[in-house]
């Protein structure tokens, strides 16, 4: 399993694709991810969508149910709040 993470002050492409660059340099030829995203305009461009191609599985929840990311977004909204 391979962690990746990128900051950014607003919400901007850039540091998104850096990350997910990262992510899928680091898997084997043999590796097939599944990434999990939330509905942000982000991750529903084209760039986004060519990059993942052939090399890992998009997955996403529907519109408001957030507990399948609840922990993740609780860690994020303690380090927005204590960070920065």
């Amino acid at each position: 399993m391979s962690f990746t993470y990128s900051f950014a002050t607003g919400p901007k492409f850039s540091p998104v694709k850096r990350m997910l660059e990262q992510g899928l340099s680091r898997l084997k030829a043999t590796e097939y991810p599944i990434i999990h995203r939330d509905q942000d305009v982000l991750y529903g461009t084209q760039e986004w969508v060519k990059m993942l191609e052939g090399k890992a599985v998009q997955s996403m929840s529907r519109r408001g149910n957030g507990y399948d990311n609840a922990v993740i977004e609780s860690f994020f909204a303690i380090l927005k709040s204590e960070c920065f």
